[in-house]
């Protein structure tokens, strides 16, 4: 943390756009931007110190390749750490778009034993927690959101901006709609179900 601060490593637009896809990747702790930024100094100085070995060691035949050595690998070290973080967001949502029918499955069972949306997502949250931790984790932190957020949508949207994938957009409109209307949530949350059921057969 002295090391960002010290030497100014979070600039405005820049760490809006990392801390997005940090929580998109499941690390939404207030420190996970700042080892991000640390890291994203360090990895291209290691680079540089492993290309300069590399080039001293004459580890290519071309001379060219041996002095490109350090750029190459401060370039590597730079793009490191917003690699392993789209790695991780990627395996995230693959494990997001698994549990998505078993999801809606045990929404339709709540709703239609008669609990609110809050409740239902709560109680979803706690029998998926051993099966698909990454769902649990996100209609946890939702059902939280719907107790305090004074706009419920609101809530709801913040769900489909972690999770930017097609299908929780479409929940998400779904839902949005089925509060507005007042119409039966658990005949929706049916047909979505069979809807992401088939498509993760075809996947």
């Amino acid at each position: 943390k002295k090391v960002v601060e010290k030497l100014n490593l979070l600039k405005g637009q820049q760490i809006e756009m990392v801390q997005k896809l940090l929580i998109q990747a499941g690390w939404r702790n207030k420190d996970a931007i700042i080892v991000y930024a640390f890291f994203s100094f360090v990895c291209p100085v290691i680079g540089v110190i492993i290309g300069i070995v590399a080039m001293q060691a004459e580890f290519f035949e071309s001379k060219l390749m041996n002095y490109t050595m350090p750029i190459l690998c401060a370039y590597l070290g730079l793009k490191l750490p917003i690699f392993v973080v789209g790695k991780k967001r990627k395996r995230r949502y693959i494990a997001l778009q698994r549990a998505l029918s078993d999801t809606l499955d045990l929404m339709t069972i709540c709703a239609e034993a008669g609990l609110s949306l809050s409740a239902a997502l709560k109680r979803v949250a706690g029998e998926l927690e051993l099966a698909y931790p990454e769902m649990a984790e996100e209609l946890s932190f939702t059902s939280l959101e719907m107790g305090f957020l004074p706009d419920r949508n609101k809530a709801l949207l913040n769900l489909s901006d972690r999770i930017e994938l097609e299908e929780i957009r479409g929940i998400v409109n779904v839902l949005i709609q089925t509060e507005k209307y007042g119409t039966p949530i658990a005949q929706a949350m049916r047909v979505l179900s069979a809807e992401f059921r088939e498509q993760r057969m075809l996947r």
